[in-house]
């Protein structure tokens, strides 16, 4: 049994009722490791209102909800340094970050794994070459770098520089209990498009 807690974005609440697809990918990924008997903790931004949070597909993940009083862009250092704190006790052996390689510097010294998942590479700020360098520098401190594609760590490995061979692509998977392909409509824009 492995212990993960998984970190979100501070820009919505896990299971936020109007969308978040980093924070249904991570919910997701959480139910799938539960139900293979791993131990996990998701740790979200805490929702402003109770209604805010529809039930979700997998209301037995453990969710740690972290009151952040700062706006963008110090939240997102605010909810990573009060993760830090929240999964302390959990003790996790991995720490998987989703979007926010900034992680990599609040969550130093952490006597765990972390893993950094992202679907875009270009980060706040990083035109200006002294902050380019220092994501730089928290980018090389992840255990391991997973893109959500195989475009997504082409681009990010010419970026940053980095050898292609420092980045597992882990695809977003889709819940095929939830979303279906619709035959007719394929078939209909196949035939549009062919035309």
């Amino acid at each position: 049994m492995t212990r993960i807690a998984h970190i979100g974005p501070a820009t919505l609440p896990i299971g936020y009722s109007f969308g978040g697809a980093v924070e249904r990918r991570m919910i997701e990924l959480a139910a799938a490791q539960l139900y293979r008997g791993d131990d996990v903790l998701v740790v979200s931004l805490r929702p402003d209102q109770a209604e805010l949070r529809s039930e979700g597909p997998a209301p037995a993940v453990p969710i740690l909800d972290i009151a952040c009083r700062t706006r963008r862009p110090l939240r997102d250092i605010e909810l990573l340094l009060r993760a830090r704190c929240g999964i302390r006790n959990f003790a996790p052996d991995v720490v998987h970050v989703h979007n926010s390689p900034a992680a990599a510097l609040c969550l130093a010294g952490l006597p765990a794994a972390k893993v950094l998942t992202f679907d875009f590479f270009r980060y706040r700020g990083n035109q200006r070459p002294v902050v380019k360098a220092a994501y730089r520098r928290a980018l090389k401190s992840f255990d391991l770098l997973m893109p959500v594609s195989n475009f997504c760590a082409r681009e990010a490995a010419e970026y940053w520089p980095f050898p292609l061979a420092d980045f597992r692509v882990l695809p977003n998977g889709v819940n095929v209990e939830q979303f279906s392909p619709d035959d007719s409509r394929r078939v209909a824009a196949g035939q549009r498009y062919d035309e």
